[in-house]
């Protein structure tokens, strides 16, 4: 009794220990800074103020921890805490206020920011992922004294109204924080603010008429009484940048109204423009001048691109000559870099993509840096940029709220966007149920929020949609480690040749898990994957389909664990071609790069399959049968307990009840016999799905992270999940008994802990019955068609098991069955019920888990 009071209080107190750390850790902000770039932001964008003065803000930022101040810079994410603020002084002239206006320029801020200048809030901004700008009010900004800047960052997602939402499969890493750079720029108060060039190419590419929209802020402030010879015009100069041709020049009178802001919009035709396309990426330099007589008063300038993309006779059409999409989603390495800048990792990524022979790239989960995109324009590469929404259930497409944001969204990134580029298409999102009504009409209405819409949209479903969408372009086709076979066929019964070009296969997943193999009979090996993707290729190809994307060039670091895309302590996706160091000689990247070049066949080696059944699952099924036969035989007293409490259980219990004798020895030895079968099934059932997309949306549709990076840990590491698993096992047993012990006190009977701890561990023998069923198990797991069999073999004894424990606890309480029965179903559906409902309310899992159930019956194409 006193060792037993012992341990008592030595976990008592290890639990306080555990939980002192944990609050420990958890007040602690971890903050961590990234390499800025030094160079102003007109440097990484096309669109430029030639007047304005740029000023980097990425240093002398300081954090108040308490009483202690942390000097820190920009870009920086941060953990252990739901908010961050950060502050910053600087100071201005009379003169620069009185000349300039001052606007901070933000690339991005996840998720939600407060600005204050001088203790004024002067601006809230939630889902900032998307570039953004903020003028500094003049009447509050102080000169020639000491101004106050202040930036509230709150981290805040949830599962059914923010963008994107909580439950995250797939997502490359997004932490909190400002991820991207600050500049405070002074532009004069008087200056160009809009300057947009929407154009329309004729049939035969030869000229675009092109209309102008301009705005003035400032207008009052110009130059007045200007008539005659002197009067106001504009001029429009397009320059070739980056070829040889010539200048196009245009001037066009107009009427200045003096008010703070006058917008006008001017109608230019340019005849033969240079045209943009992926082989020949020609890039003008615009520049839109007010003048007066040779004067310039007001300038600025962007860069533009003459291009039509279009979808014509069910084609999809670049500069009237047919297009197919040869792209790859990229997951830019912004959070995990070290010493590069992101300008010069993109540079990096983007002219290795180019390299390889794609033509596209898509953007997918994430909203891309605007110097990507600027990148890819010059390097001759469509980007997709695609809206942060993926596997959202049918329930909250419904709801006004999220239609509200995602319609905000929408046309923020648009707008946004296509004011740096001309060269992409915008994705709606991903992962949605095909042919549902809800989708469609969340779509459909997507698409007509942005009524002057100038570009193609697409949208990426499990499954094929086979209905059109109103507003919907393309429709992609998301592959996740599909039979090659399977997908051929369906594409060819859901399909016909009048539509079958507005597909494209928006997403080809296929992992690598094995990096020591021979060929690619080796299943999720490097040669495997090569295979795999040579084979969707050519489907693309035969079926003639818009196109293909892969599910990444690279390997990221993910925001959850993942089980699918194989374990990693860091949450790296194993999803890409190529690895965190790229080997440009491996077989997967000389397989899609010559296939993308039609370079010819490379061969990939055949090599021989692998066993993917982990020997250890047999020999401890072998060590456990053993030990319980050698029991049985050897010890008379044993065998006949265990035959006792298999087929007369009520005795048996009863047995226990009246302090007959039960070896404490033989119940110690069989309760570690029934952890080791117990811990040795779950371990192989985890193995076994370690790498199904189901059990991972399940566990994700909780929300907590920790769920799905335990049942990884475990299902990655059979070793290890067997001793954790049986120690969960033993401590299962424990719980139980002390419940069960506490319920005595309310229907006060005296019963002895011992008597009950003794009853479950014999309560659950059914366990070793399993033993030898576990020596073949993963194999007839393989076997899918006997996994309907085996299901309902394991429901029969976990409900088995089940009715023992209720038995025992009735039979030694000596009280009426029924009771125990109703209590003990009461309290199992009652606690299944409230975590439910739990869920339910803060994460919205049941439409989740209800969501994750449709698209796992819609990936098996």
């Amino acid at each position: 009794m006193d060792i037993h009071l012992n341990m008592i209080r030595i976990f008592n107190r290890s639990i306080l220990i555990l939980l002192f750390f944990n609050v420990f850790l958890l007040g602690q902000i971890r903050i961590t800074n990234l390499p800025y770039n030094k160079t102003a932001i007109s440097d990484t964008v096309s669109e430029r103020y030639p007047n304005a003065l740029e000023h980097s803000l990425s240093t002398g930022w300081i954090i108040q921890n308490g009483k202690n101040e942390i000097k820190t810079s920009i870009p920086l994410f941060f953990e252990g805490t739901q908010t961050l603020t950060l502050s910053r002084e600087f100071t201005l002239t009379e003169d620069e206020t009185e000349k300039y206006n001052f606007i901070l320029k933000f690339l991005c801020v996840n998720n939600s920011i407060e600005i204050t200048l001088n203790k004024n809030l002067i601006y809230k901004k939630s889902g900032s992922d998307i570039p953004f700008e903020v003028e500094l009010p003049s009447d509050i900004l102080t000169y020639n004294d000491t101004n106050v800047l202040s930036l509230k960052i709150i981290s805040r997602t949830d599962s059914d109204n923010t963008i994107p939402v909580k439950q995250k499969f797939l997502f490359a890493k997004y932490p909190p924080g400002i991820l991207r750079e600050i500049y405070l720029t002074q532009i004069p108060k008087t200056n160009i603010s809009d300057f947009d060039i929407e154009y329309t190419l004729d049939d035969k590419l030869s000229s675009a008429n092109s209309i102008i929209k301009l705005n003035i802020s400032g207008a009052s402030l110009l130059p007045k009484n200007v008539q005659g010879k002197d009067q106001y015009y504009w001029n429009v100069r397009l320059t070739p940048k980056n070829f040889s041709g010539n200048e196009i020049n245009q001037s066009q009178k107009t009427n200045i109204v003096y008010t703070e802001n006058f917008g006008e919009s001017l109608q230019f035709f340019f005849a033969n423009p240079k045209l943009w396309s992926p082989d020949s990426p020609n890039i003008y330099n615009a520049t839109i001048s007010l003048m007066v007589g040779n004067q310039v008063i007001l300038r600025k300038e962007k860069e533009i691109t003459f291009l039509k993309l279009t979808f014509s006779q069910n084609k999809l059409l670049l500069n009237n000559s047919l297009f197919t999409l040869k792209g790859t989603a990229y997951y830019p390495k912004e959070f995990n870099l070290k010493a590069n800048s992101i300008q010069e990792q993109l540079r990096k990524d983007l002219t290795l993509i180019k390299r390889t022979g794609f033509n596209t790239v898509r953007f997918a989960k994430l909203l891309p840096h605007p110097y990507a995109l600027d990148l890819c324009k010059n390097l001759g590469l469509f980007a997709l940029v695609e809206m942060p929404i993926n596997s959202i259930p049918e329930e909250i497409l419904e709801q006004k709220y999220f239609l509200l944001n995602a319609e905000n969204k929408m046309r923020e990134i648009t707008t946004y966007y296509s004011n740096i580029s001309n060269s992409l298409l915008f994705g709606l999102g991903s992962s949605y149920l095909s042919n549902s009504e809800t989708t469609s009409n969340f779509l459909s209405i997507l698409v007509s929020s942005n009524k002057s819409k100038k570009y193609l949209t697409y949208a990426s479903f499990l499954g094929i949609q086979k209905s059109p969408i109103e507003g919907v372009d393309l429709y992609g086709i998301e592959i996740y480690s599909n039979n090659y076979e399977n997908v051929n066929e369906k594409i060819s019964q859901s399909l016909d040749d009048k539509n079958i070009s507005r597909y494209f296969f928006s997403e080809i997943n296929y992992p690598v898990y094995s990096t020591n193999s021979n060929g690619y009979l080796t299943k999720n090996s490097a040669e495997a994957q090569a295979k795999y993707f040579e084979n969707f290729i050519n489907l693309s190809d035969k079926n003639k389909l818009s196109g293909y994307f892969f599910g990444s060039i690279f390997d990221y670091i993910g925001e959850y664990a993942s089980s699918y895309a194989g374990y990693s302590e860091s949450n790296l996706y194993s999803l890409g071609f190529l690895r965190e160091k790229p080997n440009l000689n491996s077989i997967v990247y000389k397989v899609i790069s010559a296939k993308l070049q039609s370079k010819g066949k490379i061969t990939i080696p055949i090599g021989n399959s692998k066993e993917e059944n982990k020997l250890m699952f047999i020999i401890l099924a072998l060590i456990l049968s053993i030990l319980m036969a050698v029991l049985i035989n050897i010890k008379k007293k044993f065998r006949e307990d265990c035959t006792r409490a298999l087929f007369r259980p009520y005795n048996f219990f009863a047995d226990i009840r009246d302090h007959r004798i039960i070896s404490g020895v033989h119940t110690f030895i069989l309760m570690l016999i029934e952890a080791g079968s117990y811990a040795l099934l779950f371990s192989v059932l985890f193995y076994y799905l370690r790498t199904n997309i189901l059990v991972e949306k399940i566990l994700i549709s909780f929300g907590i992270e920790s769920f799905i990076k335990i049942f990884s840990y475990l299902a990655w590491n059979p070793e290890k999940s067997f001793l954790y698993l049986s120690l969960f096992f033993l401590l299962k047993i424990i719980l139980i008994s002390s419940f069960v012990k506490i319920t005595s006190f309310f229907a006060k009977i005296k019963i002895s802990y011992s008597n009950i701890f003794y009853g479950l561990v014999w309560a659950f023998l059914p366990f070793t019955l399993l033993l030898p069923a576990e020596l073949i198990l993963y194999k007839l797991l393989s076997i899918t068609s006997f996994n309907i069999y085996i299901i309902f073999a394991l429901c029969i004894l976990f409900l088995w098991i089940f009715q023992r424990i209720i038995k025992s606890i009735h039979v030694i309480f000596d009280v009426k069955s029924l009771a125990v029965y109703f209590y003990g179903i009461l309290i199992v559906l009652g606690f299944c019920f409230g975590v439910l409902f739990y869920f339910q309310m803060t994460n919205s899992t049941i439409y989740y888990l209800t969501n994750s159930f449709k698209q796992y019956s819609l990936m098996q194409l």
